[in-house]
């Protein structure tokens, strides 16, 4: 259904003459891609605001985006799968955080077991994004800068004594990011 409607306001484009019909294989995966992402933080925010975790769950979202963005990962193969899992992991972490924040210690030695891995893999070259060496190694450094910037700030936080809510989510970004690009190398290999 959502497809539909952005092939059809696509061509609707390409009849205007704003757009070109070869580029409308490029328009139509961006804009799929952004309503996509407008309609998984529309529903994860709802999730937020029902569970009271609003300002958790936009740290945890900024945290975890801004390294995705660089890193990759695992990625499913339909926007109806994504936005179920990406749903369910934001709703295990609201829900569940009574149980993982009792045990921050954990959370933590985790968070640099994943910011070491992701400084080690840098990132994951997903065959939708086809990366070149080059970019693919302009990638790799920016999500390296990226997960030693974050886990500085957590330690900082850490260190003056911010409420370990915020630090928790935190950790729990670079937490899922670095399971996410665990799950892409497993799968690439069961791929080959």
């Amino acid at each position: 259904m959502i497809d539909e409607l952005i092939v059809k306001i696509v061509d609707s484009m390409i009849n205007t003459d704003i757009i070109s019909k070869d580029d409308k294989e490029a328009y139509v995966y961006a804009y799929t891609i952004t309503l996509e992402k407008i309609l998984t933080l529309i529903t994860i925010g709802i999730m937020g605001v029902v569970l009271n975790r609003l300002v958790n769950i936009i740290i945890f979202l900024c945290t975890f985006m801004f390294l995705r963005r660089r890193t990759g990962g695992f990625h499913l193969e339909t926007f109806g799968q994504c936005f179920i899992g990406t749903n369910l992991i934001c709703v295990i972490i609201e829900a569940c955080d009574f149980v993982w924040l009792k045990y921050m210690t954990l959370v933590m030695f985790l968070c640099m077991v994943s910011v070491l891995y992701i400084i080690c893999v840098g990132t994951v070259n997903h065959p939708n994004l086809a990366l070149n060496d080059g970019e693919l190694m302009e990638s790799k450094k920016r999500a390296r800068i990226v997960v030693v910037l974050e886990v500085l700030l957590t330690i900082v936080l850490c260190i003056v004594g911010v409420d370990r809510t915020i630090t928790g989510y935190m950790a729990m970004g670079i937490n899922i990011c670095a399971l996410l690009l665990v799950m892409s190398k497993i799968q690439s290999r069961m791929n080959k």
